[in-house]
Parts: structure tokens; sequence; C-alpha cells
């Protein structure tokens, strides 16, 4: 068993506090600087976010989305990828047959980045993201992610702001 693990930050700053926590850490590590998204207009998209601020709690530093669903947010231009991109050049190649965890957050873009994988071609076992921002970014893509994995073969339980989705055939096996 080979632990591979892909990073994903769209943030510059972040983006290299994210590959300097695994450096020493053995496994296969793959990182992306750039947004996930089911579509994207261009290679480079505008990308929202708090800007750290002394009066904020230390949790808020870099919480961003494609989406401006907040006062106070700042912008700046990231590169984009759909999910379907970021699978071909990143996931695939490693001939990996299955996913184990697939964590998410995303601060309300979960859905689209969900709709945009290949359920036939890697699927994963447990599907881990947050659901508090769904409903500010989209209306109703809490409920229509909930249908979507279902239709997919998963059962969801919440906790707090999260939500787990388990591979049914997990409960058959």
């Amino acid at each position: 068993y080979q632990r591979r693990v892909h990073g994903v930050e769209p943030l510059p700053k972040y983006f290299g506090m994210l590959k300097a926590a695994y450096e020493n850490i053995t496994g296969s590590f793959s990182f992306v600087n750039a947004a996930i998204n089911m579509t994207c207009s261009s290679p480079l998209v505008p990308f929202h976010f708090i800007p750290e601020q002394s009066n904020l709690p230390f949790w808020v530093r870099g919480v961003g989305s494609l989406s401006a669903y907040r006062r106070g947010m700042v912008t700046q231009n990231t590169m984009c990828l759909t999910t379907h991109q970021f699978m071909q050049k990143h996931v695939y190649p490693m001939r990996m047959h299955k996913l184990h965890l697939l964590q998410i957050d995303v601060e309300g873009s979960e859905y689209s980045i969900l709709q945009g994988l290949a359920f036939n071609r890697l699927r994963p076992t447990v599907i881990l993201f947050e659901h508090v921002h769904l409903e500010k970014v989209q209306r109703g893509a809490y409920l229509g992610l909930v249908l979507f994995l279902s239709q997919n073969g998963y059962v969801m339980r919440t906790a707090g702001d999260d939500t787990i989705a388990v591979d049914s055939y997990v409960f058959v096996s």
C-alpha cells in the first residue's frame, strides 16, 4: 500500500504552506496551485477570498471561493482546472485502482466539483465534504448534491458542518 495525496490550493501563499506541511512525510504527493470547478470560463478566473485581518478569527485566514458570497472578500486571478482536467492530468496517470477518501472543502463549490467526477472510472469509497456554504453559493445545492450522490450509490450522514458519503457497496460486501 502506497499513500498518494493530491493537494489543491488556489492561493499561492497557502499553496506554499500546503507543500511545506508535507515535505517531510513519505508517500507520493502531488500539489496543484489552481481552483477546481466543473467548468472554467477561461484558464484564469477570479478567485474571491477573505484577506488576513487581525480582527477576524485565525481560521478565516484565506477562506475563499469562486463565488463572492461574503462582503469584504478581495479578488485575485488564479488558474482554473475543470474536475475532468485535474483528474486527467494529476490522478489518472498514477493508475490508481482505488480511491479510499476524497475530502473536499471548497466553500460552496462541492456540488460542482463532484458533478465532474467520473464515478465509473475512479469511485471514492468515502467522500467527506463541508456543506455549510453550499446554500450561500447556490440555492438548493445541498439537496441537489445529496440527491446526486444517492443516485450514484452513496449513503450519507451529517456531522456538524460536514457530510460523509459512503459508497453503499461497502455495506453489501
